[in-house]
């Protein structure tokens, strides 16, 4: 009898440690969390936070080297002030999310095909900005997304930028491959 017990003691506490806690962005406990749109400057914690613009592209780059997305890129046009009196370090998550619910992450690797890619970890005083894009990969077909930004060191409160397809600016390349292209078409046709 004591073997069936500490048996079944076992598979309970095997089921417990299987299962699996995940959070969507409705079940955060937050305290405040803000919204805003595309240019709207939203304060969180002495830092102002604002999405300029965002574009999307299927093909970035600023010379010869360039990446094609596996979806599309969305470039977001990003700028933080720093309000507050405190020296800030630019290091909060910034996260697409889809009309599921599901979250995209910045695409570090296609950032170095950019020269005004943000900076992360830069100190920012007060009174000071910082500005640069921000990189994602993320399936075509989104027509509606939201652009959740958090403190890093303080998930509490959150930041949804909502983000309109009619919002993007759509290219197919990136000016930088635009104008590599076209510099190499003249020199392979021998014109300077």
């Amino acid at each position: 009898m004591r073997l069936f017990l500490v048996f079944v003691l076992l598979i309970l506490i095997s089921g417990c440690a299987s299962e699996k806690t995940t959070y969507t962005k409705k079940e955060v406990a937050t305290k405040e969390n803000k919204y805003g749109s595309v240019g709207s400057k939203i304060v969180l914690n002495g830092i102002s936070y604002t999405v300029e613009k965002v574009e999307s592209y299927n093909e970035i780059g600023e010379s010869s080297v360039s990446k094609k997305a596996s979806g599309i890129f969305y470039l977001v046009y990003f700028k933080i002030e720093n309000k507050g009196e405190h020296d800030y370090i630019f290091s909060p998550r910034i996260n697409i999310i889809d009309s599921n619910d599901k979250k995209y992450f910045p695409d570090l690797k296609a950032g170095f095909y950019l020269s005004n890619l943000i900076q992360w970890d830069k100190t920012v005083f007060p009174g000071g900005a910082h500005s640069g894009i921000i990189v994602f990969d993320v399936p075509e077909d989104e027509e509606l997304f939201e652009i959740e930004i958090y403190d890093y060191w303080d998930n509490v409160e959150r930041i949804y930028i909502t983000v309109p397809k009619s919002y993007v600016t759509s290219k197919d390349i990136s000016e930088g491959v635009l104008k590599s292209r076209e510099n190499n078409t003249l020199l392979e046709a021998g014109i300077n």
